[in-house]
Formats: structure tokens, C-alpha cells, sequence
């Protein structure tokens, strides 16, 4: 799945263009409001962070099609991990170094 942003979506003609590092250079992907995955009200503003699939496809002046598209979910919940008396919160994919105890503190077991 790519990930882009919002151009603009034109809410009255149902309609917008997405833009991502991962399409070429100079390119947008056309999205119909029918392509976004969502519960109710299907909607996005611009500048709103998107996760999309593409093909290429002309519509209009676009070379590529936008198909669903979603909000990206909050991601990894942290990996929790105890220091002295406290749990700290560390982001998944951070290595794994043994913290420095506080002066006078005891090392973390």
C-alpha cells in the first residue's frame, strides 16, 4: 500500500487527486469518493494522510487511479518495559539498550 496525502477532494463532484513519493515525479492519483474505505460518511480534507493501492489508468489528466483508499491506523502499540519503579513506553523497532539508571538509582533488572 502507498501512502500519500490530500490534494483536495471536490465533496459536490465526488472527486480528488492524491499526491505520494511513490508515484512518478509530476504525478497524482485520481480518487473517486467510491474508493475510500470508511464508516458513514465518506470524506477527506486536504492535507489528510492517506495509505492507498494505484494503478495506472488515465481519468481526466491523471495517469493513475487511486483505489482504496483509508486513514492509516494508529500503528504498533509500544513495547512496554520496566525501569526501576516506573514502565516506560518504548516504540517498536527501537533496539533494545539497557537504560541508564539515575544517579543514586539501581540498574533495572
Amino acid at each position: 500500500m502507498a501512502r500519500g496525502t490530500v490534494k483536495f477532494l471536490k465533496t459536490e463532484k465526488g472527486w480528488g487527486a492524491i499526491s505520494s513519493p511513490e508515484l512518478p515525479p509530476g504525478c497524482d492519483a485520481f480518487v473517486h469518493f467510491s474508493e475510500i474505505q470508511a464508516r458513514g460518511y465518506r470524506e477527506l480534507h486536504a492535507g489528510d494522510r492517506v495509505e492507498f493501492d494505484h494503478h495506472p489508468a488515465r481519468q481526466d489528466s491523471f495517469l493513475f487511479v487511486a483505489t482504496r483508499v483509508r486513514r492509516p491506523g494508529p500503528g504498533p502499540a509500544p513495547t512496554l518495559r520496566r525501569d526501576g519503579q516506573r514502565v516506560i513506553a518504548v516504540p517498536n523497532g527501537t533496539p533494545d539498550t539497557p537504560l541508564t539508571p539515575r544517579r543514586g538509582q539501581r540498574p533495572a533488572e
